[in-house]
């Protein structure tokens, strides 16, 4: 749910933005390490393999701009 329409809003996303996602992201990391809560978030990421939220709608992001990349018309019958 939270990456529906990423590709229009996750274009160049502020440091705002990425604090939020980060934010969201924090009580799942805690949960998944059993950490302590004054644990830091880059810590907790990085612990369990998890790049942050912001990160991972990038590379969504431009593996779907990848994808519709208009190819060049390879098409020769037409004259």
């Amino acid at each position: 749910m939270l990456a529906y329409g990423a590709v229009v809003w996750c274009l160049d996303p502020p440091v705002r933005i990425k604090r939020k996602l980060n934010t969201i992201q924090r009580p799942f990391l805690l949960a998944l390490s059993e950490a302590y809560r004054t644990t830091a978030t880059t810590a907790l990421q990085v612990i369990l393999g998890i790049p942050p939220l912001y990160l991972q709608q990038e590379a969504k992001v431009t593996a779907i701009r990848r994808l519709n990349i208009s190819l060049p018309d390879t098409d020769n019958s037409r004259t």
